[in-house]
């Protein structure tokens, strides 16, 4: 039997990375009994170039089944993966395992494989991958060991742990049904932990499904991205497992792991985290689901 898969990238204003991000989908070949029913690129009022880009690669690409959704004006991530995730269930597809992606990060060839090879066990609802930094030059070393130092973490607590990436992700459609994202501060990955903790769902990480991440090159474009996940996760609560799990004995580990991976990068940490700290009592921000990520992370 064949599982359809759809494919969900939401954008806003990604000209620069969505043609690469597309093309790192379609090199990375789904494995064997499964296959694309559909690809949604979810624009969501960019008022840069995406949805020319967009046009552009579907016909270069004529033989993907690429559907461009555009909103007039933006509506914010939470609220155009909400109507997306809805949409999808009211067609009744349940049956379809849903992979949705960041627009501006690509993955590895095999990352797809890996992720679809976690749903062989009946039992597992979702899937998600792992985000390694793609570069750490000079600028960036400190993102890239913050990015490293999370993967580490990842490995630490297992495949079994329950957590979503965001930036990877799977699930099959009908144990989602009953999914309700609500627009505000938290990302859609966060509720979904929430939801899958809430109803004690199984969920895999695929360790072999590898997301490139462009690090930050600068201070405060670190401060935003670290900062954002911060403020996600205290409005979650006790219950996201991010907060519970910073002092246990996997984090020790991992953070010992990634030091002697990378040195130089570790002591350009400690500086971004202390110039981070600093920027959050001078100049803080309040992030919400309309937050522009840094053009820095694009390229």
């Amino acid at each position: 039997m064949t599982t359809r898969c759809v494919l969900v990238v939401p954008a806003h204003n990604e000209a620069a990375s969505i043609a690469r991000c597309l093309s790192s989908v379609r090199e990375a070949p789904l494995p064997h009994g499964f296959e694309w029913r559909e690809w949604r690129v979810l624009d969501d009022g960019s008022t840069d170039q995406t949805a020319q880009q967009v046009r552009n690669w579907a016909s270069e690409n004529p033989t993907v089944p690429l559907a461009l959704v555009q909103a007039a004006t933006r509506r914010g991530k939470i609220a155009t993966v909400k109507s997306c995730h809805e949409d999808l269930v009211a067609q009744g597809h349940l049956q379809d395992v849903i992979v949705f992606m960041d627009a501006d990060v690509t993955i590895k060839t095999d990352a797809l494989t890996a992720v679809l090879a976690g749903f062989e066990e009946a039992d597992v609802v979702a899937v998600t991958g792992l985000s390694l930094p793609n570069r750490r030059k000079l600028g960036c070393r400190g993102s890239a060991f913050q990015i490293a130092l999370a993967a580490n973490f990842a490995q630490e607590l297992g495949p079994d742990f329950t957590r979503i990436e965001g930036r990877l992700y799977a699930y099959r459609l009908g144990a989602l049904a009953d999914l309700h994202l609500e627009a505000g501060l938290i990302v859609e990955d966060t509720q979904m932990t929430e939801f899958l903790l809430e109803h004690k769902l199984r969920v895999k990480s695929a360790f072999g499904a590898v997301i490139n991440v462009t690090p930050a090159a600068s201070y405060w474009d670190f401060y935003k991205q670290t900062y954002r996940g911060y403020q996600a996760a205290a409005l979650a609560g006790p219950k996201f497992p991010a907060r519970t799990y910073v002092t246990t004995p996997f984090a020790r580990r991992a953070l010992l792991r990634t030091i002697r991976a990378d040195p130089i990068g570790a002591a350009a940490y400690t500086a971004a985290r202390t110039v981070a700290a600093l920027l959050h009592r001078i100049r803080p921000v309040t992030f919400t689901d309309q937050f522009l990520a840094s053009e820095s992370t694009k390229v």
